[in-house]
């Protein structure tokens, strides 16, 4: 096994672990979203991650507790930095701002099996109800082993994204599935998409 299909392994395994343990898919996007935030913005306060996240600081100051207990993240008087354990967890993961949009790459060993329209729709579902709106949900798509972006079901996918976008989408790696939010800095927008990507 490639040591970067050993890591996407752990990426997908790892967040269904912390999912099943929590027990409540809301509260798993909150951690999942805490843990993208430090990961780009570490190391960060409770209070900047609140704002950040439109999370109220008793929630972040749960999270932020509940993940360090866990070894996910090392919390000093500089803020929250993420453990080597959270790193490899989020090893297959990215989120790129792209002019008022976010763009969130998740890697995987299986992206093929999301070539049918019905795989693409069903992580859509999954994603919008962890999120509970479509919160500028725009598109969900894969790039190609070849580096080409695809949008099953979707003939002309390049008239729903902006130069801008399509710009920050050729930054995608091939064998990703990526999800395009009319949204800025969505920590829990990837959050949600990793978890319907991830299978849980």
């Amino acid at each position: 096994m490639r040591s970067s299909t050993l890591g996407e392994a752990v990426c997908c395994e790892g967040l269904a672990k912390i999912c099943r343990e929590t027990r409540d898919a809301h509260r798993c996007t909150a951690i999942v979203a805490v843990l993208l935030a430090v990961k780009l913005h570490g190391p960060v306060g409770r209070r900047d991650l609140a704002r950040m996240l439109g999370l109220g600081e008793r929630k972040v100051r749960n999270i932020v507790e509940k993940i360090a207990r866990e070894g996910y993240l090392r919390v000093t008087r500089a803020g929250s930095s993420l453990s080597e354990n959270a790193e490899k967890l989020l090893s297959c993961i990215s989120m790129i701002s792209c002019n008022g949009s976010t763009l969130c790459e998740v890697t995987s060993t299986s992206w093929q099996s999301f070539l049918s329209v019905g795989s693409i729709v069903r992580v859509r579902d999954l994603v919008l109800a962890l999120m509970g709106s479509t919160r500028g949900l725009t598109l969900i798509g894969l790039v190609d082993s070849s580096g080409t972006a695809i949008a099953p079901g979707v003939d002309r996918f390049r008239d729903f994204v902006s130069s801008s976008e399509e710009l920050c989408l050729s930054k995608i790696k091939p064998g990703s599935l990526f999800a395009l939010f009319r949204e800025e800095s969505c920590y829990a927008c990837c959050a949600a998409f990793a978890q319907a990507v991830c299978g849980e």
